[in-house]
């Protein structure tokens, strides 16, 4: 999954298609959460609150995350 852009408001992905519940937990998430204003915090807050996910935070914000790939693939 790749997230290259998203407006606040605005769900990225086709709705009603397979990655539609990550646009239904970003509208949660802007909802629950109207302090945070960075798209990509917005982001990442939905995915962990949906995918049940801690991601690493400060490897993201040092750079240190290079790929990440699918599970069983």
């Amino acid at each position: 999954m790749e997230l290259i852009r998203y407006e606040h408001g605005r769900a990225p992905f086709l709705r009603g298609g397979e990655l539609d519940f990550v646009n239904r937990a970003l509208r949660r998430a802007e909802l629950d959460h109207p302090e945070l204003t960075s798209t990509f915090e917005l982001y990442f807050h939905a995915l962990e609150e949906s995918l049940g996910l801690r991601l690493p935070r400060r490897d993201f914000a040092e750079g240190e995350v290079l790929a990440a790939y699918w599970a069983g693939a």
